[in-house]
């Protein structure tokens, strides 16, 4: 993940993230604000993000404090996504109620903000106040971007996120139905989506060939929905063909000018600023990864 996140800063990449999920091999890490302080540490202009943390799972004050730590040691690089969680075998190993799982991500939010902006932590007006350390005053607030498809995320992410903050693993046709959702909140809020960034993750894969891309993507992402979204039972998973020529609108594969063509579309569709690229899954080896970063650099990005 370092080695990936330095190719990443000296090629031209934006950003760095970090997903989360328990119990798991497949490339999810369960603390990623504590991956994040380790890149933070070894790279100096890449924004640095959580997609995302899952805030049942997190007291929201240790949440509120290690964000404050990840942001000043990457000197206000931080992006905090937030989201709810689905899958029950982590609501049952953290003994948490997984019903209770959207007032996790309101207290989340709302108590993040109220620790980094210097309130009391016990929410007394008191002349020596109990707060948070370090601070961030001078660093500034993270932003924070809320993730979930459905109405009851979106409509926290209208009420309190920075963003509204779309994963890998929704259609193009559910994306443009939950954006238009989200716009709507938004508008209803007296909010300006246009004065917000517009990002998206996808699973990408770029090689000198759509075939070579296919070759090497086509197991791993086919694999990734069946041991994991599938058997999870990710709502927006069940019941879908698993194929790669069924997964082709949740994810971007081929050559670069294929590549360049998909992207432009998402860009077009949902108006976009920026795509986060999930490039190596279970099966990809890491100097296959590297190759496909290159070419995005070099051969996508530009165009």
């Amino acid at each position: 993940m370092i080695a990936e996140s330095l190719l990443a800063e000296k090629i031209g990449f934006d950003s760095v993230w970090v997903l989360e999920h328990h119990f798991t091999k497949s490339g999810y890490f369960p603390s990623p604000l504590l991956v994040l302080a380790s890149v933070a540490s070894r790279t100096k202009r890449v924004r640095l993000g959580t997609a995302v943390v899952l805030a049942p799972f997190r007291n929201p004050v240790k949440l509120a404090e290690d964000s404050a730590m990840v942001q000043v040691i990457s000197k206000g690089r931080l992006v905090l996504g937030v989201g709810t969680g689905y899958r029950m075998e982590e609501f049952k190993a953290f003994g948490v109620d997984r019903k209770e799982r959207l007032g996790a991500l309101r207290s989340a939010i709302k108590r993040c903000r109220e620790l980094w902006s210097g309130q009391d932590a016990l929410g007394r007006d008191v002349p020596d106040p109990l707060r948070l350390s370090p601070g961030i005053d001078e660093i500034g607030m993270p932003p924070i971007w809320v993730g979930g498809y459905g109405e009851s995320s979106l409509s926290v992410a209208a009420e309190l996120g920075d963003a509204w903050f779309p994963g890998p693993v929704a259609t193009l046709g559910t994306l443009q139905q939950s954006l238009l959702k989200y716009r709507e909140l938004l508008k209803a809020r007296g909010k300006d989506w246009a004065k917000q960034e517009h990002p998206l993750m996808r699973d990408v894969y770029v090689a000198p060939t759509t075939q070579q891309a296919e070759e090497v993507y086509s197991g791993p992402i086919v694999r990734m929905y069946e041991k994991d979204y599938g058997a999870w039972g990710h709502r927006l998973v069940e019941g879908s063909s698993l194929r790669l020529d069924h997964l082709r609108d949740r994810c971007i594969v081929g050559s670069p000018d294929d590549v360049v063509e998909q992207v432009n579309q998402y860009r077009k569709l949902l108006g976009i600023d920026l795509l986060i690229c999930r490039m190596r899954l279970p099966g990809v080896r890491a100097e296959q990864a590297a190759a496909s970063m290159k070419l995005m650099a070099t051969k996508v990005a530009p165009s």
